[in-house]
């Protein structure tokens, strides 16, 4: 694109609020939902991941399906698009509480104490989370979605051919196998679908 760009590490809801009124052209990274597509217009995916639940080592679940977690007392970072998605699983489980933190911290630090039964939260951020709290004593115990992140750029502040430029600047990177490269350390596979 021949574009200089400066990114900042922001916590989330001041990211999305200095986006929403245009100090900042994008968002990066963000999952989609509706209310967020009436402002933001939003690249091709570009990865891939799973929402799903961690334990202590000492529990034997394995999440297949929601009743796998009835009586569990679940903590998540939200509200966000996770808490949303957590609390349409608990529509379908008995005795599910949701115990939600504005960040995912707490949950995961509480979580080999058993304060709480398990953690929802996006799978590489969990696995990230652990990593850098220094974290033993827990593991990911399966997925329940699997979902798909953008970038988000302002309608009101990035016009639409900006995005179609990004789109296809990205995919130049993605044919030629950078992308692939720059994920690969993380353990993370690039979306492969055309936007």
């Amino acid at each position: 694109m021949d574009v200089t760009c400066k990114l900042q590490l922001l916590p989330w809801r001041r990211a999305l609020r200095r986006v929403r009124k245009g100090e900042y052209q994008g968002d990066f990274l963000i999952g989609w939902n509706e209310k967020r597509s009436e402002w933001l217009h939003f690249s091709p995916p570009l990865i891939t991941t799973k929402y799903g639940l961690f334990v202590p080592t000492s529990d034997p679940l394995e999440y297949c399906q929601p009743k796998d977690i009835q009586d569990h007392r679940v903590a998540v970072y939200g509200p966000s698009n996770t808490s949303r998605s957590l609390e349409k699983l608990s529509q379908e489980v008995q005795g599910l509480k949701i115990i939600m933190s504005p960040d995912n911290k707490p949950g995961f630090r509480q979580l080999p104490i058993h304060r709480v039964d398990a953690v929802y939260s996006n799978r590489d951020v969990g696995w990230a989370m652990i990593e850098r709290l220094g974290i033993k004593g827990v593991r990911y115990a399966g997925p329940h979605r699997e979902l798909s992140y953008y970038v988000g750029f302002p309608k009101q502040y990035v016009d639409s051919r900006q995005v179609k430029a990004f789109s296809q600047a990205y995919f130049k990177l993605l044919r030629s196998g950078e992308i692939d490269a720059l994920l690969r350390p993380y353990g993370m596979k690039p979306q492969r679908e055309e936007f």
